[in-house]
């Protein structure tokens, strides 16, 4: 699989994965951090997600990407330290709100 877009937009990435399957083209999202847990509407907006396509579609996906209008963008790799210390800060925050709610 190859990254072909990223975005922290989800209604972006709504649309291109739409646009991508509608021709065939199946697509994976992998987003960075606790994205993959927390996917509800407001919680994310800071995540990126990834959108990638196989090898095999790769050339045909950046070009219907750029017929409609999706500029390819490439967003720096963040380290697996980088995402270890935003989950434990994460898990962290979530354990401070449930022991507040319970006092």
């Amino acid at each position: 699989m190859k990254q072909i877009y990223a975005t922290s937009d989800e209604i972006d990435l709504q649309m291109l994965i739409g646009l991508l399957e509608s021709k065939e083209i199946n697509t994976q999202i992998i987003a960075d951090g606790a994205g993959d847990y927390f996917r509800m509407i407001g919680c994310d907006s800071a995540i990126t997600k990834r959108v990638l396509v196989s090898e095999n579609d790769f050339d045909k996906a950046v070009l219907l990407m750029k017929e409609n209008g999706f500029c390819s963008n490439d967003v720096p790799e963040r380290d697996s330290k980088e995402i270890n210390i935003a989950r434990i800060v994460l898990v962290i925050m979530a354990i401070l709100l449930i022991v507040l709610f319970f006092l």
